[in-house]
């Protein structure tokens, strides 16, 4: 057991020496990710549970079985940003799943000039177990987004789909991939 752990241990530490920095960045589109997701440092894509499911693995909803409501609101005092959403999710049967919205409206300063960008998003997330070990997970989402530029060049509207996977390699270990906004 103990040259388990210091082979994780130093699988672990060589991912993050070649990981590249973490940024923080204000982006509009990207701004789904609600004050939960955003203090841990959007770390739970392998134990995305709940609301966090819709936004960080579609896959992670039938890790815990839960009927959850949840809504959420968060400010950025950068660019005046309230970003709020609201969530329900049930989990407690064969296809768990989730309908979500979420708002983004911000009002930052460019080149001196006031201006105002708004994101909304609503969607649904469904997720399958494929065994004891295997959960896939898809989200479908309409986004309608204005104002990311003055001139209306990065306006958008439509549907878009998020799929994510997770793989239970002990009932304390789990890997996960997520691939967003797939088409659209």
């Amino acid at each position: 057991p103990m040259r388990k752990i210091l082979a994780g241990l130093v699988g672990t530490l060589a991912v993050l020496a070649v990981a590249p920095p973490a940024r923080a960045d204000a982006d509009l589109l990207g701004d789904a990710l609600g004050p939960r997701e955003l203090a841990v440092g959007e770390a739970r894509r392998a134990m995305a549970t709940g609301s966090s499911a819709v936004s960080l693995n579609p896959a992670g909803l039938p890790l815990q079985t839960e009927l959850v409501f949840e809504g959420s609101y968060g400010y950025r005092p950068v660019d005046k940003a309230s970003l709020v959403g609201v969530s329900a999710c049930d989990s407690t049967n064969a296809q768990p799943g989730c309908f979500y919205y979420h708002y983004t409206g911000a009002s930052p300063e460019l080149d001196g000039m006031a201006t105002h960008q708004r994101t909304h998003v609503a969607g649904i997330t469904l997720a399958r177990a494929l065994s004891s070990h295997i959960i896939v997970g898809l989200g479908s989402k309409y986004v309608n987004a204005k104002g990311a530029a003055m001139d209306g060049s990065e306006d958008r509207s439509g549907f878009n789909w998020d799929a994510g996977v997770v793989a239970r390699l002990t009932d304390i270990i789990n890997v996960a991939a997520v691939g967003y906004n797939l088409s659209g």
